[in-house]
């Protein structure tokens, strides 16, 4: 969903975006200049640059003579190819967010901000809104920032000035334009950052859930992990629940991922690969040192000649690549990783998924994070699925119950007797009929109806695909509904005259049960892996 253009020698270009998997690409970054305006920040890159047909989108060379190029003339060929595709600029970025205290300081510098902002999208068309990068509000970026204490409040007064201006865009063009903001994952910046004041002008947080260790520490750690274990509370469950906790709608969070890695180098094996050992330094990186892109670490882990290990901690649900001879850690992401997330993400109702950036995913659909991301959450593709087509499979897995399965395995036990699928606690309340099974929470038992030419029921995959209205042919007496890890905050139980519907909040999409009534379903017409949901059916039928 994000994108850094790098047009010098990393070598990606705008016909290199998978546009076909997006609904919205952000071009990073503008800045913020010295009169308090948002301007270009690489005129060359963004307007100048003439590309080869090759490299064009519409496959037609720049010419010496055309009024607009650049990165921008590209993007403008990207939305005429998909109009459907929604492409935000981003000011800001972690290097040029000095001026941003000074600029929301004021009414004045906010005003002139907000102007300014306008001017831009007027001029260039191709943008269908802005994307808000201020690292951060109140500190933890670079040193040479302005903060205030007031920076979080402030913000929200920028941005509720800036939605003002766009709302009158919106009437003079008839055009819909959006406001993102790229937030903080840490409590410590999170704090700061005022989510409540900004939710009414924000239309999606794009949370950065990566960097909550790197190469500024001496010891190895997760870079983006589901679950801490040592400590300190940098993690993906973590920071959600930061923001669900501050009242922010879960479709207005899109979770985060890195298409890049965090290394060190000098790490000893210490027999689980180096996680959590003391570094000598940072690794060569591709680019910048401790930091490789993950299809450059990608090739050299795939390459048989090489030693690179792949490592899954299920406790913390991360993986990472060691090799011995080189005495390298590496945080790394998979295509199952990226499922796994994305399942939890969906689970959780969140709005989507966003990687920082495309410049870093591989071309190889099998091994493509974000095509990973794709297939989950628009195609409905199984963890298992997805991860079968890939060839990084774990070496070893530690912890858990050793195996990369699903993110139950990372939720820890606490005693919860409606937990359906807690072998600890094997007392199943969502099935009367076979009450101790831990594994199958909806397992019909020896009452359960069954097809006679299958065998078997039909099941009814509930998955998210924008915009799609089902209709199933739905048998009661056999059929059942997947829920898979879908929580109850995700969709919406009604009786209509035509059938039972199951609308997705959010994403324009609902299954209708044609010709079923809440008294025709039953508990053993659903298959849930979330206790909620499982209440919200067993709440619908009156039970």
């Amino acid at each position: 969903m994000d994108s850094c253009q790098r047009v010098y020698s990393r070598n990606y270009t705008i016909s290199d975006v998978p546009a076909d998997q997006l609904t919205h690409l952000i071009y990073a970054f503008s800045r913020i200049d010295e009169q308090g305006r948002m301007a270009v920040y690489d005129s060359y890159a963004a307007l100048e640059k003439r590309f080869p047909a090759q490299d064009s989108v519409d496959g037609v060379a720049d010419t010496w003579d055309q009024s607009l190029a650049g990165n921008f003339h590209q993007l403008a060929e990207l939305k005429a190819a998909h109009p459907d595709l929604s492409v935000l600029m981003a000011v800001g970025g972690w290097t040029l967010s000095g001026p941003f205290s000074d600029v929301a300081a004021t009414a004045a510098g906010r005003a002139k901000f907000a102007d300014s902002a306008i001017d831009f999208l007027k001029t260039y068309t191709m943008f269908d809104g802005l994307d808000f990068d201020w690292e951060y509000p109140g500190g933890g970026g670079l040193e040479s920032n302005t903060i205030r204490p007031q920076d979080g409040a402030n913000y929200a007064l920028l941005l509720a000035e800036v939605r003002t201006r766009l709302d009158t865009l919106e009437a003079e063009t008839g055009r819909t334009y959006e406001i993102s903001v790229a937030s903080p994952a840490g409590s410590d910046k999170v704090g700061n950052f005022n989510l409540d004041g900004l939710s009414p002008y924000v239309d999606f947080f794009n949370l950065m859930a990566y960097d909550f260790h790197g190469g500024w520490e001496s010891t190895t750690g997760h870079q983006a992990p589901m679950y801490d274990t040592i400590g300190g509370d940098y993690d993906i469950n973590t920071a959600v629940q930061l923001y669900l906790d501050a009242g922010i709608d879960p479709g207005k969070i899109v979770l985060g991922a890195p298409a890049y890695t965090r290394a060190w180098s000098g790490v000893q094996n210490g027999g689980d690969g180096g996680w959590n050992g003391t570094s000598a330094g940072l690794a060569q990186g591709t680019w910048e040192r401790g930091v490789y892109d993950y299809k450059d670490l990608l090739n050299k882990v795939m390459d048989p000649t090489n030693d690179w290990k792949l490592y899954w901690d299920d406790e913390a649900q991360a993986a990472y690549v060691y090799s011995d001879s080189q005495k390298i850690f590496s945080t790394f992401e998979t295509p199952a990783s990226i499922a796994l997330k994305s399942e939890w993400a969906q689970s959780k109702g969140l709005g989507g998924m966003m990687f920082w950036d495309l410049s870093g995913d591989t071309a190889l659909a099998s091994e493509s994070l974000i095509n990973a991301a794709y297939q989950s959450w628009v195609e409905g593709k199984s963890l298992a699925d997805i991860a079968a087509q890939s060839t990084l499979t774990p070496d070893i897995v530690l912890g858990g119950n050793g195996v990369l399965d699903s993110i139950a395995a990372g939720i820890p036990d606490n005693g919860d007797p409606v937990d359906p699928v807690d072998p600890v606690d094997p007392v199943d309340p969502v099935d009367p009929v076979d009450p101790v099974d831990p594994v199958d929470p909806v397992d019909p038992g020896p009452g359960g109806d069954i097809d006679p030419e299958t065998g078997l029921p039909e099941i009814v995959q509930i998955t998210w695909n924008w915009g799609s209205q089902k209709v199933v042919a739905f048998d009661p007496t056999m059929d059942q509904l997947d829920f898979g890890w879908m929580g109850a905050s995700a969709f919406e139980l009604s009786e209509r005259p035509e059938g039972v519907e199951i609308s997705i909040v959010g994403n324009n999409q609902s299954y209708l049960l044609q010709g079923v009534s809440s008294g025709d379903l039953s508990l053993n017409n659903v298959r849930v892996l979330d206790a909620t949901a499982a209440s919200e059916w067993a709440d619908f039928l009156g039970l």
